[in-house]
């Protein structure tokens, strides 16, 4: 499949998430998309991220209910995404989003499990240092539904975990 690759400007995350809903209601057949983007003044601390995004269906309430149980005051924007997944805090990874064919895929696990390793093997072939989080035998016997709640290769990752 031939896709497109874009290196976006730095914007908030209302703009990256506006960005990222255009590209999905690109008309259907459309290549997969894999951009890379920024955020305003480059990386952050965890104490203070640029801010927090979460999916679909789920409730702003929630998401900062997620953001206070992890000790963070909410100084920040928190951003509905137009795709589904878990709470998503974005501060020192390297930001990403792909866009591709939904339903011409099976499984969104097998999806996420792929995705998240060819991001990790491109990074390796240029010289960045990535790592990959693996759930434990727990996780990997719950079914998740990824637009309710995050995958099993999504549960306690920032960014897909990729610290640069």
């Amino acid at each position: 499949m031939l896709g497109t690759l874009l290196k976006t400007p730095a914007m908030d995350a209302y703009g990256q998430m506006a960005f990222d809903e255009t590209l999905l209601e690109a008309p259907e057949g459309e290549p997969l998309v894999l951009r890379f983007y920024e955020w305003p003044g480059g990386p952050r601390e965890p104490e203070r991220p640029h801010s927090a995004t979460f999916g679909l269906l789920q409730a702003y309430e929630e998401a900062v209910r997620g953001l206070h149980a992890r000790g963070l005051a909410v100084t920040f924007p928190v951003v509905r995404r137009p795709t589904g997944g878990g709470l998503v805090i974005h501060d020192r990874a390297l930001p990403v989003s792909l866009i591709f064919p939904w339903r011409q895929l099976a499984s969104p696990s097998l999806v996420y499990k792929d995705m998240h390793r060819g991001i990790h093997l491109g990074l390796k072939s240029i010289g960045v240092a990535s790592r990959l989080w693996s759930p434990g035998a727990a996780v990997q016997a719950r079914v998740a539904d990824c637009f309710g709640e995050p995958s099993p290769m999504e549960e306690d990752m920032l960014d897909f975990g990729y610290d640069v």
